[in-house]
């Protein structure tokens, strides 16, 4: 089996495989877990016993050994040679043997395979012909009538032709009678389209009209797959003509529940509650896709269509919940199509969104005091063996009265600014929490960490890398406003240096009593559940 470790929800899975036409199929199950498991490592030791550690993050770690008690043999089951597992995986394997190197007879070899039943075979093929110049062969895929094949082909010829011949595939894509081909056929169709539009950049401008009269006629399509990739692609192209048949997708998805198989999100309460919020408030996926897609125009709006696609999204933003960025993926979508109205409109598209929410500093509680330094020694010593009938009440107030909410989420209140510390209580020791609280610049999670950047213009920037590629790195400057970025180009940086402290203050505990301080750990360790044992009856 291959053993996967899943540090965020407990579990050590243990994945089975099998043969399943040209490819294999996984049979996956639970193999140990539990709350307070966070996997780190794994490693079959030379005594057959099977090791693994927890922990990370420079906190506190162990190392676990699982050994077989059975009577069940454990002599090591010899590999099967490939000839014996059967015919298709073979017929994959010599093909995948000519991925990387050019051979006359590769085209030839490989051209049958195009069309195979066999998704797997299909890819392998294509692979190995793309290896080939594309000059031998282009011109047979062009030629080629099979649909099976012909498909196959014009992606591969779209993915290695030069610009100006990029036209040449968009024509033959417009031959292909979209509607009797199957849902798997017309998705690679769609991707040779893409690829072609991209790559052909300005010599195929003038086949935008044919992709449209082409295409445009397929919304809706039965699949929501297809969908997306038709959009995708007429909004490239910047006919308006789309835009209706788009908001009335974006009005047909209303929400997509993952099936999440176990219910191991459970063991994590700060990732777990994300999975609870999708399950109990379905995210709209399809419907952020055709909006963000829609922003490719910014003209040839009527207001009756800007009107329904502030609402839509105001509603998806609403009453729809997803993982840690999709709020923020709706606020940029929703701040670039503002951005695209004139200076004058704005406000008036901007009261369709939701209101402001109330800043959560407004009316925090302060703590009673006096306060005193903490240090680490201190706080352990407070908590000596008295760490029990502590308050509830008092606990979630200092949680404010700290400003611990100002930076971190709890219980799905508070701010992003921070990490989520719904499950700090179960993941790590009250040593580990109060150190973290105490010294929070011994350990800064990557997620977390502030950069200096300086451009080779001499300009300076402070924040945190929300993403890079090879092009961009985007950096909120301001962490109250994450999802705010300033993007700056990576050939433009001339240095790029991680800032060794936190962004948290030091003394954040300083105004509290020794009563304050203890029911507010108290408080932590709970998960904020009012009925822990911890809390006085």
């Amino acid at each position: 089996a291959l053993f996967a470790c899943d540090w965020t929800f407990a579990t050590i899975h243990a994945v089975h495989f099998e043969p399943a036409g040209a490819g294999y199929q996984a049979r996956v199950e639970e193999f140990a877990g539990g709350r307070g498991l966070p996997v780190t490592d794994i490693v079959v030791g030379a005594d057959g016993a099977l090791y693994f550690s927890v922990g990370g993050r420079k906190l506190g770690s162990a190392l676990y050994r699982i050994r077989y008690t059975g009577n069940e043999s454990t002599e090591p089951i010899e590999d099967q040679p490939a000839s014996d597992i059967n015919d298709l995986h073979a017929l994959r394997r010599s093909l995948e043997a000519r991925h990387g190197r050019q051979d006359p007879e590769t085209v030839d070899a490989v051209w049958p395979h195009l069309g195979h039943h066999e998704h797997a075979i299909r890819f392998a093929a294509r692979v190995a012909l793309e290896t080939q110049n594309v000059k031998i062969w282009q011109h047979k895929a062009l030629q080629e009538t099979d649909v099976a094949r012909r498909i196959p082909a014009l992606l591969a010829l779209a993915r290695q032709a030069e610009p100006r011949r990029q036209s040449k595939v968009i024509q033959s894509l417009n031959k292909l009678d979209a509607a009797a081909l199957s849902v798997e056929r017309r998705l690679s169709m769609l991707r040779a389209y893409e690829f072609a539009l991209v790559r052909g950049a300005d010599h195929v401008q003038r086949d935008y009209a044919s992709v449209i009269d082409k295409l445009l006629p397929l919304l809706p399509d039965e699949n929501h797959l297809v969908n997306r990739e038709l959009s995708r692609i007429l909004c490239f192209t910047g006919d308006t003509s789309v835009i209706e048949p788009v908001l009335a997708l974006m009005n047909a998805d209303t929400g997509s529940r993952p099936e999440l198989g176990s219910g191991y999100f459970v063991r994590n309460d700060k990732y777990g509650q994300a999975v609870r919020d999708i399950l109990e408030a379905a995210p709209m996926i399809d419907r952020m896709h055709h909006a963000q897609m829609l922003l490719c125009l910014d003209h040839g709006w009527t207001d009756a269509w800007r009107n329904q696609y502030f609402r839509l999204v105001a509603h998806a933003r609403h009453h729809t919940k997803g993982g840690r960025w999709y709020e923020q993926f709706w606020e940029r979508i929703h701040t670039a199509a503002l951005n695209q109205l004139p200076e004058s409109q704005r406000e008036e598209f901007r009261s369709i969104a939701p209101g402001s929410a109330v800043p959560i500093t407004a009316g925090l509680p302060r703590p009673q005091g006096p306060g005193r330094v903490w240090t680490l020694g201190a706080a352990l010593n407070a908590i000596h063996n008295d760490f029990r009938d502590r308050d509830y009440e008092n606990g979630r107030n200092m949680f404010s009265a700290a400003t611990c909410i100002r930076c971190h989420r709890f219980n799905g209140q508070g701010s992003a600014i921070g990490p989520d510390l719904s499950s700090i209580g179960q993941r790590f020791t009250l040593r580990d929490i109060l150190d973290a609280t105490l010294n929070p610049s011994k350990a800064i999670s990557d997620q977390y960490k502030v950069n200096m950047i300086v451009t080779i213009d001499g300009r300076t920037y402070s924040g945190r890398i929300i993403s890079r590629d090879d092009q961009h790195i985007q950096v909120a400057t301001d962490l109250k406003r994450p999802s705010d970025g300033l993007t700056i180009k990576t050939a433009d940086i001339e240095l790029i240096n991680a800032v060794p402290v936190s962004t948290m203050p030091t003394r954040s505990l300083d105004a509290l009593n020794r009563e304050e301080m203890l029911d507010l750990l108290a408080y932590l360790i709970s998960g904020g559940a009012n009925n822990h044992p911890i809390f006085r009856r």
